[in-house]
């Protein structure tokens, strides 16, 4: 068989930060471990301009499926965010048919929150979540919640680590410890909603300028695949008036996130919502240091402050610039990488499924 496990994905690619390539990081892991996986994905369909043509890729799509589950692919791993139409359109039948199936759900927002403001989405889960083998959120609360509202779920709810470190082909060489100390180079990352928060980076980037006399470089990596057009002028506003004091630059749409984490001093992901923390992994896994509000604490070496307190935001700043350049390594720990997460999951799944794909799946 030539494909055992096939993901099946939402999220584009131009998306910047952890969540948005987390499945191409899973299919590349795969297949550099040489494991038989194939890849659908299906974020272009929403640029598709009408229903017949997008009603024509979903056929499409579900025509692939039903090939591949027939040429004896076993394990169907649908990532999705809020709305997994596409698992609600195909798990059944590739259930029938005697697939086994995983939803791994990237909710930032919080999911269980979700379903209360989305109650017709709750009735599609009560129906469609029993044909699931897996269900995979990525912190331990949400599925506790999850769990309470489905209890018929148990243990098939399960907290897989929100991040996966690319290929090892793509990880760029860390730098050499910085012998400049005439500038403090700061980056954060967002996306053009009030949930990302960026400007609590700029007032943090302002405040230990003004608290050091420092030159200091902000750099926000931004997306704008959203974009809520208030809070846009309102950031570009303060992103202006912090250039009286300091450089800013703002990086749209960048796909080389690892190379410019690595080229700076400290990172800071000032999340306003429960987050799996976008970029903090990244960041630790490139050796730079990264500061984030205390709903992101996945990440063990993480620097963590409460929405808010500028006094400990900026402390955790002064506490990173006396420490000094040191020698460069990763910060993440191994078990942090989620990869062998999965292949637990797809070991104890194809191994009810099919011998073959169980001896397949190994971990090492």
């Amino acid at each position: 068989m030539k494909h055992s496990i096939v993901l099946i994905s939402i999220f584009r690619e131009s998306l910047i930060g952890g969540v948005a390539v987390h499945s191409s990081n899973l299919y590349e892991r795969l297949r550099e471990a040489g494991l038989p996986v194939e890849r659908i994905d299906f974020a272009f369909i929403f640029q598709r301009p009408t229903v017949l043509s997008r009603a024509w890729i979903m056929f499409k799509i579900g025509f692939r499926l039903l090939r591949l589950r027939l040429a004896g692919a076993r394990v169907f791993h649908f990532h999705a965010s809020n709305r997994a139409l596409v698992f609600y359109l195909f798990a059944p039948l590739l259930k029938l048919l005697g697939g086994k199936v995983l939803l791994s759900l990237h909710s930032g927002y919080g999911y269980d929150r979700w379903l209360e403001e989305h109650p017709s989405y709750d009735r599609l889960n009560t129906l469609f979540f029993r044909w699931l083998d897996r269900l995979v959120f990525m912190n331990p609360e949400e599925c506790a919640r999850i769990r309470r509202r489905y209890p018929w779920l148990g243990a098939r709810v399960v907290t897989v680590n929100p991040y996966l470190a690319p290929p090892a082909k793509r990880l760029p060489p860390l730098p050499p410890s910085a012998a400049d100390r005439s500038r403090m180079r700061v980056a954060t990352i967002g996306v053009w909603e009030q949930r990302y928060n960026v400007e609590e980076a700029v007032r943090a980037a302002l405040n230990f300028h003004a608290a050091t006399g420092v030159a200091t470089t902000l750099t926000i990596l931004q997306s704008t695949i959203r974009c809520e057009p208030d809070y846009q002028r309102r950031v570009l506003a303060e992103i202006s008036a912090a250039r009286e004091h300091i450089e800013v630059l703002v990086l749209e749409d960048r796909t080389d996130v690892l190379e410019v984490l690595a080229a700076q001093d400290v990172f800071i992901r000032p999340s306003l919502l429960d987050s799996y923390g976008l970029c903090v992994a990244e960041s630790l896994l490139v050796g730079t240091p990264a500061i984030a509000t205390d709903v992101c604490r996945r990440c063990s070496a993480a620097l963590l402050y409460r929405k808010g307190d500028d006094a400990a935001l900026l402390q955790h700043l002064l506490d990173v610039w006396q420490r000094g350049p040191g020698p460069r390594h990763s910060l993440l720990a191994d078990a942090e990488d989620s990869f062998n997460a999965y292949l637990r999951e797809y070991r104890q799944l194809a191994g009810e499924a099919d011998a073959t794909l169980a001896s397949d799946v190994s971990i090492t």
